[in-house]
């Protein structure tokens, strides 16, 4: 065998793929339907946004599950917590609603109350969607509608295709909501590692067509052999519906669809093209001649096969989208772009030849980003980090340590005073960012009896003016000074010293006195209204009747009514004291 190599500097695999998906089956099915509620989702598109058209494609659908289908399971994704916080919005994956017979009514409020705002952590959903099927013997399908991809470093085409590989039965079908080329590729991948199909939806009507005609249409199976009947495997053909015109997907080798007229086109040397008849739980041979295959595969500096590295191929010619493989290929001799998921992805060109191998040839050569405690220098779990180029892509967020090729990389640490850095990695080399993890704790107390408050809010500012956040009872923070604003009636300025392992009480006094306007028997007055302001003019708010303050000396303003003209007034409150101010005689009444 001959071999030929293609030389491509890439790094360690991690991947990003998204997707959405779904496929008839027969009665007695388990589906998880899985709704990707990420913020892209947000988008515009026909007037509306993304996650409002695919809720009501999802809710269409509904109906015809609810006619054949055992058990249904709502899941989503990144609806509930925003991408402030990246380490929970990626885990915010929620089991909506258990497997069950589907109820409409229910299934339609509890889709239309879903939000999109978080992150896309595709791969961690796939697995816990793949433990939850029920043990009852049935299919199990999972549908997944999603517009993009993967957020939280994971790989979904690799976690799919290490499920099959581990026995858990079930399919996974993708539907690719208004999605790029690249996305398209990676639910693609999703799909075939599987055994499922991809669909392609760009707007709402080719939405609500692709879900419902997934669940209510059976299927059967189509598959390329020789003209013995011999499967040939790494045969790349594309589906069109005949009815339609339109492109149902691209396969290799064999696929289940809707049964229906299709044209079929083999993408061998020459396009072959013919019409077929997929029948219901029957597989339709196309027979084609022995066509010229070689293989590509990807190998490290000592020529050992990389069969964990994802690469998507397109042909060169005209760019169409072949498949996804991990390792290695068998493809028809052609001129091919391949795109290899690396931490930082790849393309390069390389060209298959009859009954040889052609190498390419991936760089595995990485460095090490690390975080450590600075006083110990022990690994540290949390928090979050996140790796950007010096060119600002986005490589994923990770605790610990993160593999990445030798280049410059810019490192932004998620913690309470965010920090970022720079760090050059070198190959075999550890770079580590030392983070300070001892902490002091401010907390708001009672100025009388020393207890901490649950209310009201007090903010954090470095005293550069950064802010930190807002907390009630405690807040925990590096050694430094900070200034403090108390959110009460009358706000509260202060700078405050924290030292490391060190509580700073802020004392709050939480006494309170009253305010009344009264007629000159006594008598409270819903109006006129009176404006209450600090003895250094700060407004804090109009009232009629009464108002709660704490003990010091106020400005009063009486605006008039038919019966009381306006008028100023100086008072001093006391606390658990109620002063009263006579809008008739315009005195005040202590």
């Amino acid at each position: 065998m001959t071999f030929r190599k293609v030389f491509l500097l890439l790094g360690l695999i991690i991947t990003v793929v998204g997707g959405l998906q779904l496929s008839a089956q027969t009665s007695g099915r388990n589906i998880a339907i899985i709704l990707d509620a990420s913020g892209s989702m947000q988008a515009g598109l026909d007037n509306t946004t993304r996650i409002a058209i695919a809720r009501e494609a999802v809710i269409t659908t509904s109906s015809a599950l609810a006619d054949d289908v055992t058990n249904v399971s709502l899941w989503a994704y990144g609806h509930r917590l925003p991408q402030d916080d990246p380490v929970a919005s990626c885990q915010d994956i929620e089991q909506i609603l258990p497997y069950s017979p589907i109820d409409e009514a229910q299934f339609q409020e509890t889709v239309t109350n879903i939000n999109a705002i978080g992150y896309t952590p595709i791969s961690d959903t796939l697995q816990q969607v793949a433990s939850s099927f029920p043990d009852n013997d049935g299919d199990n399908v999972v549908l997944l509608i999603s517009d993009g991809e993967e957020t939280c470093s994971g790989d979904p085409c690799a976690v799919a295709s290490d499920l099959v590989a581990n026995g858990i039965d079930l399919v996974v079908n993708t539907v690719g909501f208004a999605v790029d080329a690249t996305t398209r590729a990676q639910l693609q991948c999703i799909a075939q590692v599987t055994g499922g199909v991809y669909y392609d939806a760009q707007d709402a009507d080719s939405l609500i067509e692709s879900l419902t005609s997934a669940v209510v249409v059976p299927t059967g199976n189509v598959q390329i052999v020789d003209p013995d009947g011999n499967p040939l495997p790494d045969i790349p053909f594309t589906l069109i519906n005949t009815e339609t015109n339109e492109a149902v997907g691209s396969f290799v080798s064999s696929t289940s669809v809707p049964v229906g007229t299709y044209t079929i086109q083999i993408n061998a040397t020459e396009l072959i093209t013919q019409d077929i008849m997929i029948i219901a739980d029957e597989t339709t041979n196309v027979v084609v001649n022995p066509l010229p295959i070689g293989t590509i595969e990807l190998v490290d500096e000592d020529d050992i096969l990389l069969d964990e590295v994802r690469f998507a191929v397109y042909r060169l010619a005209d760019d169409g989208y072949v498949g996804s493989y991990f390792g290695s290929a068998r493809l028809l001799e052609d001129d091919y772009r391949l795109e290899v998921f690396t931490v930082i992805p790849v393309a390069t060109e390389a060209t298959v030849v009859r009954d040889e191998t052609t190498q390419v040839l991936v760089d595995t050569d990485a460095g090490t980003i690390r975080l450590v405690d600075e006083a110990t220098g022990n690994l540290l779990a949390s928090p979050l980090f996140e790796i950007y180029t010096e060119d600002g892509m986005y490589l994923g967020a990770q605790s610990e340590t993160y593999d990445v090729p030798p280049g410059n990389y810019t490192v932004r640490v998620r913690s309470t005073i965010p920090v970022e850095v720079d760090v050059t990695v070198v190959s075999d080399e550890v770079s580590d960012i030392a983070i300070a993890t001892e902490v002091g704790t401010l907390q708001l107390v009672d100025a009388e009896t020393g207890v901490v408050l649950d209310d009201p809010l007090f903010e954090i500012y470095t005293t550069d003016g950064s802010y930190l956040g807002a907390q009630s009872g405690q807040f925990d923070v590096p050694p430094d000074t900070y200034d403090i604003r108390i959110r009460g009636v009358v706000p509260i300025d202060m700078q405050v010293v924290v030292g490391s392992g060190e509580t700073v009480d802020i004392p709050f006094d939480t006494a309170l006195g009253t305010l009344q306007l009264v007629d000159g028997d006594g008598n409270e007055l819903s109006d006129p209204l009176f404006e209450i302001y600090t003895e250094d003019g700060m407004y804090l708010g109009g009232q009629s009747g009464q108002f709660d303050v704490p003990p010091g000396t106020y400005d009063i303003v009486v605006r008039s009514n038919d019966t009381i003209e306006r008028f100023e007034v100086s008072v001093t409150v006391t606390a658990d004291t109620t002063t009263q101010i006579d809008a008739i005689n315009q005195t005040v009444n202590p």
